[in-house]
């Protein structure tokens, strides 16, 4: 999220003084930034490849097999259900009642106060994926279901307007969220890279610190006869 962000600009910073002045703090400070965002990437990456699977599990089901979903995949469902109901809600919109002719849906058109690009998009959304399924009976379910959810927002419109566009909405979810997951993974992998590169600048900064002392020698005295006495040599 943001805040991994923020700490990721920091550390990058960091990391970057660090490089140029081979200062040891700072390349210790860096490693162990970079070690926590590691962490947490790893951990968003993990829990968001396990929300995927769910997000791809429902967007294979049409509108009457949504209305019987369970556990993590019902989750997963009321999440984005709600997701919808806030857009709908906080920008102020009004339409997308159905009504049934034939046995095919038909909409009212979504107006919202607040942006006519919000209420371009669901429009766009309504009733645009053929392999839906909706029947009379199954859309009327989906809008108890959603009005039963508390924490949905939009009331009976909102209800309306999601359960037209309930399988194109989670098709797309899908679509982007394999996109940022992909992403997160390479940002994951980048930020290993830099931290084992910056191990391998502390440890050498480490070997240069190191000062061996060696011995000098210490002269050897000997006597080495010549003609006429003896001659003194130090080596």
């Amino acid at each position: 999220g943001l805040g991994n962000g923020i700490v990721l600009i920091i550390a990058a910073l960091l990391g970057c003084g660090a490089t140029h002045k081979q200062n040891r703090f700072i390349l210790t400070a860096f490693l162990f930034l970079a070690g926590v965002v590691f962490t947490l990437l790893c951990i968003t990456a993990i829990a968001s490849t396990l929300s995927l699977s769910h997000v791809k599990a429902i967007s294979e089901l049409n509108s009457p097999q949504l209305n019987a979903l369970t556990g993590r995949n019902q989750s997963t469902y009321r999440f984005i259900r709600q997701a919808y109901g806030e857009i709908y809600n906080t920008a102020e919109c009004t339409g997308g009642i159905a009504s049934f002719l034939s046995g095919k849906p038909s909409f009212t058109e979504i107006e919202c106060k607040e942006s006519k690009a919000i209420a371009k998009t669901l429009n766009g959304w309504l009733n645009a994926d053929d392999s839906s399924a909706i029947t009379a009976v199954s859309f009327s379910i989906c809008v108890v279901q959603a009005g039963l959810d508390d924490e949905f927002k939009g009331g009976i419109p909102a209800a309306n307007a999601w359960c037209g566009s309930n399988t194109t909405v989670i098709k797309l979810v899908d679509r982007w969220s394999l996109g940022i997951l992909i992403a997160l993974w390479i940002i994951t992998a980048f930020v290993l890279i830099v931290g084992i590169a910056n191990c391998v600048l502390v440890s050498g900064n480490k070997k240069k610190g190191k000062v061996i002392a060696v011995e000098k020698p210490q002269g050897v005295v000997y006597g080495q006869p010549v003609h006429g006495g003896v001659q003194v040599v130090r080596v």
